[in-house]
């Protein structure tokens, strides 16, 4: 994702390290794993980024081929892919515009103070 043209400047300022724990949890926890991640959490980690249409594309195409070279069975790959996907309204800022939902501060807050967890 560091190497796209289409979706590096999301992390240009980002500490790196502090994004394996919650991706750790938030696969782990699509893959049936102990871990929990709430979709509220996976929100206000998104809600500021203007996500696109494209951008959703570039990650899902980066992460199908992140896992393949990982040499992720089919069925985890399908499992992952269909997750991230199915998430697609919580993650892209034009599904916010369109309905008019928006992530109010205090449920930003409320996640944070909660830790997100279930």
């Amino acid at each position: 994702m560091l190497d796209s043209d289409v979706v590096e400047h999301f992390f240009e300022d980002v500490d790196i390290a502090k994004l394996v724990d919650p991706q750790t949890k938030f696969f782990t926890a699509i893959l049936g794993g102990p871990a929990e991640f709430a979709d509220l959490r996976l929100a206000a980690a998104h809600a500021q980024l203007n996500v696109s249409h494209a951008h959703f594309d570039e990650i899902v195409t980066l992460l199908n081929q992140t896992l393949s070279d990982a040499d992720f069975t089919l069925e985890d790959l399908d499992t992952t892919l269909a997750a991230v996907k199915a998430r697609w309204s919580i993650i892209v800022r034009y599904y916010y515009a369109i309905t008019g939902y928006q992530l109010t501060a205090y449920s930003v807050h409320q996640c944070r103070h909660l830790h997100c967890r279930g």
